[in-house]
């Protein structure tokens, strides 16, 4: 190891993008382009900055397509299972890297990944922890 990386994450699924008013557009962690359950933000950085020129350009709301409510949901209940089983962290992220193909994991973390790509990944994690915080997200249990 020649360089550490050390920062602080906001994994949290508070909706930040929620306070962009009108022509004023947050970006960044305060637009919410950081993926809440991974810190994972370059490359949606770099897609969503290409996406606001795109809306400028044909007359869209500045800010449309940029957060996915469908990745949003998972990174809820992924966030809900790392709150109620924190210790368990390393060994759910081991299991991701591991059981699927890096390609499926980028697709994934860049939330470009089809549902079938989705199911696969999911698939590859523990089942109780992941439904009870499915129904506690959908279900206010």
């Amino acid at each position: 190891v020649t360089e550490t990386e050390q920062g602080i994450i906001p994994m949290t699924d508070f909706p930040f993008e929620q306070y962009s008013v009108e022509r004023h557009l947050r970006i960044g962690t305060g637009g919410g382009w950081v993926k809440p359950s991974t810190g994972y933000s370059f490359k949606n950085s770099e897609k969503n900055a290409r996406r606001i020129v795109h809306n400028l350009k044909t007359g869209k709301r500045v800010d449309e397509g940029l957060i996915s409510r469908k990745f949003r949901w998972y990174d809820a209940i992924f966030l809900d299972v790392l709150h109620r089983h924190n210790a368990k962290g390393p060994e759910l992220f081991y299991t991701m890297y591991r059981k699927n193909p890096i390609q499926r994991i980028f697709a994934f973390l860049d939330d470009e990944s089809t549902l079938t790509e989705d199911l696969q990944i999911i698939n590859g994690f523990p089942k109780a922890p992941f439904v009870r915080s499915f129904f506690r997200k959908n279900l206010g249990l």
